[in-house]
């Protein structure tokens, strides 16, 4: 009984937790052009599907729920969805079943088949709606990772025959893309702004630094780090065990030599010597409240909750307690503004943000 009321209690968190995350869905201060009484067409057939399966530590994962992004959206009563390009998607999907993979663990592929989209079907989702929204998906882990081919990071002829057909027709047309990290750039992956004509430019701009935000978000990170070990060093007021400090340093970058590091070397002036270690920039826990933050205030108060530590007496102490939101705030103001770049089509693209799978 006590095993189903904490699994109750937890599967209500984790819905919580969905449901904050997923940001574009909450369209907080309409973000996206989904007003009320909005019409919309959904295309992709992602919309009906659910990847439940990272091919990482998060594999073979069961779930009694398969919520899609389709079902959110039908729960929105401010839209009015074309239930008629639903439909064609429905009856193509049960000739088109989801692939599992066979059911093996990891086995699932990285893409989905896509339905083609036909001039026709494209023209008259544009005459009898007012926006578009394409979902495109794929999977992701570490255990059997993208790569630079169609149907990865790349995208499928089919798929990029579906965005140029949708823009064809509906006139107002936005891209949001996340901000490529230069561990993968300079990896096996390759850059992140696309290829051939789906493209955004410039790309070695936007692939290599871009407008500095990782830079800020890395030396926010830093920063907090850097505040944790001083007051350690200036006396410990709070208690702060050394063996159970849980905040690392970030570096944008694949260096596996820094993941597991002993620092404060050197003697009593440079600190107290400990385990630490380093994290790719995008997979820290900044970059994730970078994502998630609605503005200033909103991103100052998640930052100060962020646990840096456990007490000998195994409280947990926040970044909060060490008084430095902040300034990791002061770093991140300018960060938090939205990029708009183009395609080379002249399309508009939100370039903002870059979390990692493990973490978006």
């Amino acid at each position: 009984m006590i095993g189903c009321e904490v699994m109750s209690i937890i599967s209500n968190l984790c819905k919580t937790i969905a449901a904050e995350g997923t940001v574009l869905l909450k369209n907080d201060g309409n973000l996206l052009p989904l007003s009320k009484g909005v019409r919309l067409a959904v295309f992709g057939r992602m919309q009906t599907s659910y990847y439940r399966c990272g091919t990482g530590s998060g594999g073979g994962v069961v779930l009694r729920e398969i919520p899609c992004i389709l079902n959110s959206l039908k729960a929105n009563s401010d839209l009015c969805l074309d239930e008629e390009l639903i439909n064609i998607y429905t009856e193509w999907v049960k000739e088109n079943p989801f692939d599992d993979g066979g059911g093996v663990w990891a086995g699932e592929p990285w893409h989905q088949k896509e339905m083609t989209i036909s001039d026709e079907i494209a023209q008259k989702a544009a005459l009898n709606n007012d926006v578009a929204l394409i979902i495109i998906g794929r999977t992701a882990g570490e255990d059997h990772d993208n790569a630079d081919v169609e149907g990865s990071y790349r995208l499928t002829e089919t798929e990029e025959d579906m965005l140029l057909k949708v823009c064809k027709y509906f006139k107002k047309v936005v891209v949001a893309l996340r901000e490529p990290s230069l561990g993968p750039v300079f990896g096996v992956k390759g850059g992140a702004a696309g290829g051939g004509w789906a493209q955004v430019v410039p790309m070695e701009d936007i692939n290599l630094h871009f407008t500095g935000d990782f830079h800020a978000i890395s030396a926010a990170t830093n920063l907090l780090a850097a505040m944790l070990d001083n007051h350690i060093q200036q006396g410990n007021a709070l208690n702060i065990d050394v063996r159970k400090i849980v905040w690392k340093r970030v570096v944008d970058m694949n260096d596996r030599q820094l993941r597991f590091i002993v620092n404060g070397l050197g003697g009593k002036a440079n600190g107290t010597p400990r385990e630490d270690g380093f994290d790719i920039t995008v997979a820290s826990e900044t970059m994730a409240i970078f994502c998630l933050a609605t503005s200033i205030k909103d991103l100052k108060e998640r930052l100060s909750k962020i646990i840096v530590a456990y007490t000998y007496d195994n409280k947990p102490v926040t970044c909060g307690d060490l008084n430095a939101q902040g300034a990791m705030t002061a770093l991140l103001k300018e960060a938090l503004k939205p990029n708009l770049v183009q395609t080379l089509g002249g399309t508009p693209a939100l370039v903002h943000g870059g979390p990692f799978a493990n973490i978006a």
